[in-house]
């Protein structure tokens, strides 16, 4: 079926209409701005666009592309994939930089304790070359007096040792 010219130039001024208003951005909720929403904003199928108006499918997909070239998407959606797509990118490099940071960090830690590990095996080697200090007259022992505190006390001759504190006795608890 022929379709008047009358009905040809309305339904090419509804498409040209319907790409004005997505390519200044206005796009409709669930719509992008591509030739499906095209299409359905101008009330015709995206078969008959296809079949019956390439040059007006092919002059918006020349202004979308234009538009996107100098970095002016009508979609905003495509201006945030783009941005995403750069943070991603951008945290992509720190992360490695941070992880190269931390191996290095890494490294440095079993080197630091390789070469304490070497330096205390050398001080305690000095230390077991050079003699004791000697011992002052006076000290009754090598103990410390708290180390002490819970020594026997000397008894005297056939008694037994005593304790310098009483042991704790604990009384029976009764029975249930």
């Amino acid at each position: 079926m022929r379709i008047s010219n009358e009905r040809r130039r309305d339904t090419e001024q509804r498409v040209r209409a319907a790409a004005r208003t997505l390519l200044a951005g206005e796009i409709p909720v669930g719509g992008k701005c591509d030739i499906t929403t095209l299409a359905r904003q101008a009330w015709i199928s995206r078969a008959t666009l296809y079949r019956s108006y390439p040059h007006l499918k092919a002059e918006f997909e020349d202004q979308l592309a234009q538009r996107q070239a100098s970095g002016c998407a009508p979609d905003p959606r495509d201006t945030q994939v783009l941005r995403l797509q750069d943070e991603n990118a951008r945290l992509k490099d720190r992360l490695a930089a941070h992880e190269s940071a931390l191996a290095q960090l890494g490294e440095f830690k079993i080197l630091a304790l390789s070469r304490l590990a070497a330096s205390t095996r050398k001080s305690g080697a000095c230390a077991q070359a050079t003699p004791p200090p000697p011992r002052r007259a006076g000290l009754s022992s090598t103990y410390p007096p708290a180390a002490r505190a819970g020594m026997p006390v000397r008894a005297a001759e056939g008694e037994p040792p005593r304790r310098r504190y009483p042991a704790r006795h604990r009384e029976p608890s009764p029975s249930m």
